[in-house]
């Protein structure tokens, strides 16, 4: 894996991505981002993969909590998008 700082990753992001390896992004020392390549995930250890999909949700549910959107509100919404779908394909 690839360190590089947000300077030089702005400058160098087309680089790393046609790389297609994984880059730590800092910003004063900090890790700040990360890219992860979608070509090759399997090149991705597993105990990464687990830690950043923690990551991703935690993010995702405090993002929900602050918007005040409930799980329950999410389930109701994507049946109702399921039935709509179901009800679009037998029209066709």
């Amino acid at each position: 894996m690839k360190v590089s700082s947000a300077t030089a990753f702005q400058s160098h992001a087309l680089e790393f991505i046609e790389r297609g390896e994984p880059v730590f992004v800092t910003r004063r020392g900090r890790l700040a981002a990360l890219l992860l390549p979608l070509e090759k995930p399997e090149g991705i250890p597993t105990e990464l993969r687990r830690e950043l999909l923690a990551e991703v949700g935690k993010g995702i549910s405090r993002h929900l909590t602050r918007k005040g959107i409930t799980e329950a509100r999410i389930q109701r919404d994507f049946e109702a998008w399921r039935k709509t779908r179901r009800t679009a394909g037998r029209r066709r």
